[in-house]
């Protein structure tokens, strides 16, 4: 009887839960085009008086977003993306607690990989990969806490 009561508050816990996740975040649009576009959106967790910045969207004026960055605490937190206007990925970087950290990717218009690049707590760390406007490997340093140490 007990397992079968569990069974049937756990859904009902969950759903509770989503929905107050979702109930405290916010969305404002700060900035438009003169096209009526949003430039900016900015999505907050709120709690009480307490807001706090979770992401920001920048788009270009065709509707596409320029920019996602995320946060927590104030500082960029996750995955950061930018594009180009014509919605191809320009750059996909990771950040811990504000500063860059693991794989970097960064890429030319047409999508092709520029270079990758590997932080360790905002500093060069690991192997980074430099590409050819085709995507060919043209290039590779190895970076250990800020200082290159090997360069092929």
């Amino acid at each position: 009887m007990k397992e079968k009561a569990t069974k049937q508050v756990l859904p009902i816990v969950a759903i509770l839960s989503v929905t107050l996740i979702f109930a405290c975040t916010q969305k404002e649009t700060e900035s438009f085009y003169d096209n009526g576009q949003a430039l900016k959106e900015v999505y907050y967790k709120t709690d009480g008086d307490k807001k706090e910045i979770t992401k920001v969207i920048y788009y270009y004026r065709n509707g596409l977003p320029e920019s996602i960055t995320r946060y927590s605490n104030s500082k960029k937190h996750g995955k950061v993306e930018s594009f180009y206007a014509n919605g191809k990925t320009a750059s996909s970087e990771k950040y811990n607690n504000g500063e860059l950290h693991g794989e970097c990717h960064y890429y030319n218009e047409n999508g092709m990989p520029l270079y990758t690049a590997e932080y360790n707590n905002g500093l060069s760390h690991g192997e980074w990969k430099f590409f050819d406007e085709n995507g060919k490997l043209v290039n590779t340093q190895h970076y250990q806490n800020g200082k290159l140490v090997e360069q092929n």
